[in-house]
């Protein structure tokens, strides 16, 4: 029982920390870029009638705000475990990734077995990057996603039929 305590303790000390890790994240980060973008875009609406040229400006650098605080935001959250994942397992949480894509998305997902919490994470994280770049980035119709278990590895592809790409071999 006394083991059992102090590892709980340790447990829950260590969840606050990241807790507080993450907030102090937000706060400083993506919070501040936020303010400043909600700034930028207040001048540029008392600006729009007086000077038009100085409103595009300071709308073309609110956009550019905007960029900054998504990508500062998603630097956060790769650092989080994301809830989709507890409520619906990586199945479920890949199958409602692909769900809100606006390409057609072909899932192929072998059996998986046990996966580990970090992996899960990482393998969600991959894929939902992976189709923001191919509908960013590739001029795509289509995407296949094939997860399958190979040993002890999980493995994962993604593909399109899109333009560019980076493209991996396979050593032995």
């Amino acid at each position: 029982v006394e083991e059992l305590t102090k590892s709980r303790a340790g447990a829950v000390d260590s969840h606050g920390a990241e807790l507080r890790r993450i907030e102090r994240d937000l706060h400083d980060g993506t919070q501040a870029q936020l303010v400043s973008l909600a700034m930028r875009i207040g001048i540029a609406k008392q600006t729009m009638a007086d000077d038009p040229e100085k409103a595009a400006k300071l709308l073309d650098d609110a956009r550019d705000g905007a960029e900054q605080a998504m990508t500062e935001l998603r630097g956060v959250l790769r650092t989080m475990y994301p809830p989709i994942l507890a409520d619906r397992g990586l199945v479920g949480a890949v199958s409602a990734l692909a769900a809100r894509c606006p390409l057609p998305v072909e899932l192929r997902i072998g059996e998986l077995g046990e996966v580990p919490a970090a992996v899960e994470a990482a393998a969600y994280f991959v894929v939902a990057e992976s189709l923001t770049n191919i509908t960013k980035h590739s001029a795509a119709g289509h995407v296949d996603i094939q997860f399958e278990r190979r040993g002890s590895e999980l493995y994962l592809a993604v593909t399109d039929d899109g333009i560019g790409g980076a493209r991996v071999s396979e050593q032995s």
